[in-house]
């Protein structure tokens, strides 16, 4: 009988210890981001962002968010502008471009320290469009969370979406100190 109660016990507490058991109830995300990015190799020919800023959310608390965004295509190419040449024509307004396949990571650190990475997954994509003013970078992201420490330490498997836009104004009237700066920000959801 006391061999029946020693292994009972074992077993609890390799039930209680294993991180299935300890990982917690599964919590919705809503957040919004707040930042700037570079571009790389131009403004007008990207294929790399390095994107960062600071994020605010009901579940994840408030933070720092750094990474990189690529792509293996220029989004701003005269092959695939619409109109065809738009924005090599004295800045003629440019449509969207096709979506292309978005690469990359960004890593999501609590104020109190707390991390967790979301990698970019197959599915995610990149536009372009440009005005005569104006040139934005939209992203549609789907994020699979690794390398969690502290409280995030258990969430590997979750998943987050990031609707993300990178915008710069080149001189447009009346935009005065914010000429030339790059503005990003964006809303995250899914479940960690």
């Amino acid at each position: 009988m006391k061999r029946l109660i020693i292994a009972a016990l074992a077993l609890a507490a390799l039930v209680v210890g294993s991180p299935v058991a300890s990982a917690g109830p599964t919590k919705t995300v809503s957040g919004t981001l707040t930042g700037s990015a570079e571009w790389q190799p131009s403004l007008t020919r990207a294929n790399s962002w390095t994107i960062h800023g600071t994020y605010t959310s009901d579940s994840l608390g408030s933070g720092t968010y750094a990474g990189t965004l690529t792509t293996d295509h220029v989004v701003l190419d005269a092959s695939v502008e619409d109109p065809p040449g738009c924005f090599e024509t004295n800045f003629v307004p440019c449509n969207s471009s096709p979506r292309f396949v978005a690469n990359g990571s960004i890593t999501f650190t609590t104020n109190n320290g707390a991390s967790f990475t979301g990698t970019v997954q197959p599915g995610s994509w990149v536009t372009g469009s440009d005005t005569v003013h104006v040139i934005q970078y939209n992203f549609g992201l789907d994020l699979a969370v690794t390398d969690g420490t502290r409280r995030f330490k258990h969430v590997t498997g979750s998943s987050l979406s990031l609707s993300y836009a990178s915008v710069i104004t080149i001189g447009a009237p009346g935009c005065g100190t914010d000429c030339g700066k790059i503005f990003d920000g964006g809303t995250l959801t899914g479940s960690i």
